[in-house]
């Protein structure tokens, strides 16, 4: 692996760099296992929404906030 001088890079670069990062992630997604506790974390979620306690907000209202 190539060492990357991350100081000499525009904000845009690093950000394009990052887009490439999860590009080249994805492309192997089934060689990525989530960790156990993401199940965990998830139904805990799922249970909430369930019962109505859960509250959606869009990103542009986060983005607000």
């Amino acid at each position: 692996m190539k060492n990357f001088d991350l100081d000499g890079i525009s904000i845009e670069e690093k950000l394009k760099l990052v887009d490439r990062l999860w590009e080249s992630i994805l492309i192997d997604e089934e060689k990525v296992s989530s960790p156990h506790w993401h199940k965990d974390v998830l139904a805990e979620r799922k249970k909430l929404i369930d019962e109505g306690f859960a509250e959606f907000v869009s990103v542009d209202e986060l983005s607000a906030e």
